[in-house]
């Protein structure tokens, strides 16, 4: 991982007298070697990484789409839409892990955001020119592949761009690309569809996906010293300093050097965020997977309305990932785990109302989901954070790639064996489902509150006493 050194040419009257902008790496000079200031360049950056998680995310929902006509086109049963999801899951998990590793050691995040949109924008554009149904598996794998990858670099270059104060609001903007994308995909790709069928809807996603990796080629940069930026003194979080310290001491070293088993692998907390995050995207998949045949079939809505259910998760989890941020970075000082168990809390209880509360009334239906949206995305954002923050930062990768592969488990899950639930249970126990995950998380996210609390007991014992 670069780090960023003070340049010997600089005396320390001049690192004085400059004007300073502050990154999570350390203070920079306010203007680079072409005069551009870095608030200029954390906007940049910041569009850029907007769009980039908007098309990937639109990459992963654009099928879901189209899944009714889809479906009938193609004869397919929702057995065999299963297994394609837990195919795409599968290979999400594999890519998640291992890119996370590959981000940490070998390869830099701009160039794998580039890998992973044009893989995503490939495998939709094949997508729309096939009819096998084993075809269609291998295409969805391929999908699954680059989602994995996809947002661990984004995370990597918001966390060198921005300071801790920043980060959880900032992750929020970026992340809000995938309810805004969910949204447009659930509503834009619906009415093409309706109008020229479903692969000219395909076609069309993929296309703008793989066009859009120009955008991460000029707008996205890794770092701010690759930028132009001099690095003026270090100015960090304590785990930071020490871990600039370390690379100090060790930048000539192999890549080994780096003991990803000890800072992630045996780490207590990375496996309880990834239990949180298996649980939360179970209920998420789940839902986004599901609801649409889940409103036709259960509540008798239309497909329009089916799909405006789909536009209103997204807009309330909108809603929910800016709370959450804002609430977490305010009024916690930077604690993600507290808002994760609040907004945990109020996903199984509005689970439990969709669970209780059987209407055919379009505004109930919407609420009831939309409030689920808007508490589940609370730790949708802020797990993510967490898997940054509680770790040591030269294995932040590897443990954002762990994190996330419980997208790549709970998609499993909510792939194949959640329609054979549905085909032999009925939607009262895939609703039943939700709630119980939902309260599965909400106890993972209370005993990571309970062991932070305990820690930060113990640290203030150990100030008191050396004081």
């Amino acid at each position: 991982m670069t780090r960023f050194l003070v340049t010997d040419a600089l005396s320390s009257e001049n690192l004085r007298s400059r004007p300073k902008a502050h990154t999570m790496e350390g203070t920079y000079a306010t203007h680079n070697s072409a005069g551009v200031t870095l608030s200029h360049w954390q906007k940049r950056i910041m569009f850029g990484c907007f769009v980039c998680t908007f098309m990937m995310y639109a990459g992963r929902r654009d099928l879901n789409a189209v899944l009714a006509p889809f479906l009938q086109d193609l004869n397919l049963k929702k057995t065999q839409y299963g297994s394609m999801s837990s195919f795409f899951s599968a290979a999400f998990l594999f890519s998640k892990l291992f890119g996370g590793i590959a981000a940490d050691l070998y390869v830099t995040p701009r160039n794998l955001l580039i890998t992973a949109l044009i893989m995503c924008g490939t495998a939709s554009i094949f997508i729309s020119a096939s009819s096998s149904p084993s075809f269609l598996v291998l295409l969805w794998l391929l999908n699954g592949l680059s989602q994995g990858i996809g947002w661990i670099p984004i995370a990597k270059i918001l966390g060198k761009w921005y300071t801790k104060e920043q980060r959880a609001t900032k992750w929020a903007i970026a992340m809000a690309a995938q309810n805004i994308a969910g949204a447009m995909v659930a509503i834009v790709g619906t009415w093409i569809a309706s109008q020229h069928g479903w692969r000219v809807t395909m076609i069309s996603f993929g296309s703008i996906i793989a066009a859009s990796s120009a955008v991460a080629v000029y707008h996205v940069t890794d770092t701010p010293k690759e930028a132009g930026f001099t690095h003026l003194e270090d100015k960090m979080s304590p785990a930071i300093h020490l871990d600039l310290e370390a690379d100090r001491k060790t930048e000539h070293h192999h890549v080994g050097d780096v003991d990803l088993v000890n800072m992630i692998f045996k780490n207590k907390v990375v496996w309880l965020l990834f239990l949180s995050n298996l649980c939360m995207y179970t209920v998420r998949i789940s839902i986004l997977d599901w609801i649409l045949l889940f409103a036709m079939e259960s509540r008798g809505l239309t497909t329009t309305g089916a799909s405006s259910c789909v536009f209103w998760f997204e807009l309330f989890s909108l809603a929910g990932g800016f709370a959450s941020s804002y609430y977490s970075d305010k009024h916690c000082k930077g604690n993600r785990i507290p808002a994760c168990l609040y907004f945990s809390a109020g996903t199984a209880l509005w689970c439990v109302a969709l669970y209780s509360f059987v209407s055919t009334s379009y505004f109930v239906n919407v609420f009831i989901i939309g409030m689920i949206g808007f508490f589940l995305n609370g730790p949708h954002t802020l797990l993510a954070v967490a898997a940054t923050e509680l770790v040591d930062p030269r294995a932040s990768g590897t443990s954002l790639g762990l994190i996330g592969g419980a997208v790549g488990a709970a998609g499993i899950a909510a792939g194949m064996p959640m329609g054979m639930i549905i085909r032999d249970q009925g939607w009262n126990v895939y609703v039943l489902c939700l709630v119980v995950t939902s309260t599965m998380m909400t106890v993972c996210c209370f005993i990571l509150h309970t062991d932070s609390e305990k820690k930060e007991e113990n640290r203030v014992q150990q100030d008191e006493h050396h004081k």
